[in-house]
């Protein structure tokens, strides 16, 4: 939790506006539960302004492995050029699927933590 907060008026309606919009610099797509290692695999798109700030590389989702366990996460940002859409929690795998050229692909992407 934060320990600092404070308050601001808004003035006008403007202001008001422009409070409400959205400024949003990732977004979280998925969650997928790793029941073996009892993770959570968190899948995220990033605008670009994220990207500058964080020097990540670009790519199309990224993921964050969160440890329930260790309550923190335990990976950095992962790159990753795919929808994910399933996990194997035995063989430490994330399905997904990857569109070229009017055909879908399965992807498969392994991990050791």
């Amino acid at each position: 939790a934060y320990k600092n907060a404070w308050i601001k008026k808004l003035r006008n309606e403007k202001q008001i506006k422009e409070f409400r919009k959205e400024h949003s610099l990732s977004f979280l797509l998925h969650t997928f539960y790793d029941s073996k290692n009892n993770n959570i695999i968190l899948s995220y798109i990033f605008k670009n302004e994220f990207l500058q700030i964080a020097d990540i590389p670009k790519a199309k989702n990224y993921l964050l492995i969160y440890s329930l366990d260790k309550r923190k996460a335990i990976s950095d940002f992962i790159p990753i050029d795919f929808i994910p859409v399933q996990i194997d929690s035995e063989k430490r795998e994330l399905i997904g699927a990857e569109q070229r050229n009017g055909d879908i692909y399965l992807q498969f992407y392994k991990w050791e933590y």
